[in-house]
């Protein structure tokens, strides 16, 4: 994991960014361990608290389940189909905020405000 610590970008969504990467491209497999807390706050220099903090919203975002003591998994990913005209309308919507400007952890944090918002 590479963190850019003056970035304007929080450490926890960088890291949840980089690990949900890794698991959308296959790179880490439904069932597999992600590093424990205190191992990956040390590896990366942060305090454990972010690392708890990337892996509550990784979890919130269905990538992963927490299991107390025996750590942090990755859950299995459903297929997106590419093809589906809804997945189309939505890079529109997402290309119309970023050319007005709108930065991509915004976007992520509107789009989970709504899902929050509607699973209510």
């Amino acid at each position: 994991m590479k963190i850019n610590h003056s970035s304007p970008i929080p450490i926890y969504e960088q890291l949840g960014s980089q690990i949900s990467q890794l698991i959308e491209s296959g790179k880490m497999k439904e069932g597999e361990a992600l590093p424990s807390v205190r191992k990956l706050a040390k590896q990366i220099g942060v305090a454990n608290n972010t690392i708890v903090k990337a892996y509550n919203d990784l979890e919130s975002r269905g990538f992963i389940k927490t299991y107390g003591n025996k750590g942090a998994f990755v859950l299995e990913q459903e297929d997106v189909d590419c093809n589906n005209p809804l997945y189309d309308e939505l890079r529109s919507s997402i290309n119309t905020l970023l050319n007005k400007g709108i930065k991509n952890h915004t976007i992520r944090r509107m789009t989970e405000d709504i899902i929050t918002q509607q699973e209510k």
